[in-house]
């Protein structure tokens, strides 16, 4: 027994020593030489499996023991209980993933391997394959010119969480720099085209990157030159504007006097250019034009009254006074067209009286109301024609009367045309009436029905017992 103990010690010591001579033979030899007297030694089957650990320590080491992919694997092949086994297969693994191009290999690395003495060097690589990545989305950021703001973040936000991520990261700062030119150009071409708008908005977004940038500060200046430059060409720009626009309303006003006196003013404050003398040219053509066109509407305002055509003459004068006509002239005018006015008012008001009793001795009630009342639109409070009005209206009510043959319309009759022939005739069928409406409003027994008979007929013979069952509620 304690010689195979002794043999057994010394295989494993010629294992380990990796071939070093340990006994009368070295090396592999010396050690193969080990295990054939150990077996001979070794009588009990158990005792066996020490020849299997120490030829699997063996080959993990002849085979490269992780330093080389195809020993490692043939060792596996061998031995996938082996003792050197989960060794191998996360030596294989982490070769599979130590050039950190695949994240999901990694995460599985990490995964199958938590107590790795790789697992530090891992993890960073799974932190630059983040910034890989993000770096990624930075440029899709910078190709679809979100650069400071977009629907689905912005570059410069992405630049600066890689930073955050990888302080010193070249392609961020790159990519920032980029930002800012960008932005430096922008401003600047911006302000070179007289566009203040833009070149605000580019340096504001400036400001966001970097606020002390001397070249921000700078372009800050010259749009704050380029906007005084512009709004003093804009003080100008309006007031020749609001003089070219007051000047020509007054001659549309046909105000030459007071148009004089604004370029007057202009030029007291200032303002002398070729503006001036075009609109000193034009009041010159206005006060001709306007001589020329004011003959013109006198000549046609007499000839219109010639043609009495009143409307034609009263447009034609109106036009006359904007023109410069003077108050004494407009009157003369006036009055010529107020006197050709009531002539032909007269002539038109007789004329439709002759038709309007025309359709009156034809039966024509309708028509000569209807013509009544224009002449009443004509020439308001016409007596004749007010006449005429009534005495219509009061035949088509009897006509409506007749032609429902109620109490009611009756009784409407009697009191819309009170005094009348028609109203004595209407008062006359009430009273026929009233027997056969009084056995009505009893069958009916309602104080509603009491109360329209009372309506009707407020001097009615049943007039008592029509109150007395109005008071009683029926």
């Amino acid at each position: 027994m304690r010689t195979h103990t002794v043999a057994r010690n010394t295989c494993q010591a010629s294992v380990s020593a990796q071939g070093a001579s340990l006994w009368l033979l070295g090396g592999v030899a010396g050690t193969l030489a080990c295990l054939v007297l150990l077996g001979m030694w070794t009588p009990r089957v158990a005792e066996a499996q020490i020849v299997e650990q120490i030829m699997d320590d063996l080959n993990w080491k002849k085979w490269g023991g992780c330093k080389e992919r195809r020993g490692t694997e043939d060792y596996i092949i061998a031995y996938p209980d082996g003792k050197h086994a989960a060794e191998a297969r996360e030596c294989l693994a982490w070769d599979d993933i130590k050039n950190c191009q695949e994240r999901e290999r990694v995460e599985q690395f990490l995964k199958d391997f938590p107590g790795s003495i790789r697992v530090q060097e891992a993890k960073e690589c799974l932190k630059r394959l983040g910034i890989g990545r993000q770096l990624a989305q930075c440029e899709w950021l910078v190709e679809r010119n979100a650069l400071t703001s977009g629907a689905y973040g912005n570059a410069l936000d992405c630049y600066r969480k890689v930073l955050e991520d990888d302080p010193g990261n070249e392609q961020a700062q790159e990519g920032i720099a980029g930002i800012e030119e960008h932005y430096f150009q922008t401003a600047g071409q911006a302000i070179r085209d007289q566009r203040p708008e833009a070149a605000e908005a580019a340096i504001d977004r400036l400001r966001s990157i970097s606020p002390e940038h001397p070249r921000t500060q700078r372009l800050a200046a010259e749009l704050n030159n380029l906007k005084d430059a512009l709004d003093r060409e804009k003080q100008v720009a309006a007031a020749r504007t609001k003089l070219r626009e007051q000047v020509e309303a007054l001659l549309a006003q046909g105000k030459l006097g007071e148009a004089r006196s604004q370029l007057a003013t202009a030029r007291k404050q200032g303002l002398r250019d070729k503006t001036l003398k075009l609109l000193e040219n034009r009041i010159e053509e206005a006060e001709a034009e306007r001589q020329r066109v004011l003959e013109e509407k006198i000549a046609g305002v007499r000839e219109a009254l010639g043609r009495e055509e009143v409307a034609e003459a009263r447009r034609l004068l109106a036009e006359a006074r904007a023109r410069g006509l003077d108050g004494a002239g407009h009157a003369r005018m006036e009055e010529a067209i107020r006197e050709v006015e009531a002539r032909l008012k007269d002539t038109a008001v007789r004329r439709l009286l002759d038709e309007c009793k025309g359709h009156l001795s034809g039966g024509q009630v309708a028509q000569a109301r209807d013509c009544s009342q224009r002449v009443l639109e004509l020439e308001p409070g016409h007596a004749v024609a007010a006449r005429i009005v009534r005495a219509t209206e009061t035949a088509m009510a009897w006509e409506r009367a007749q032609d429902t043959n109620t109490v009611e319309s009756y009784y409407r009759l009697e009191q819309e045309f009170p005094g009348t022939g028609y109203a004595d005739v209407a008062r006359s069928r009430l009273k026929e009436f009233e027997e056969a409406y009084w056995k009505q409003v009893q069958e009916t027994g309602t104080v509603e029905a009491y109360r329209r008979y009372l309506e009707i007929y407020p001097e009615g013979q049943f007039r008592a017992k029509a109150r007395q069952r109005v008071v009683e509620g029926g």
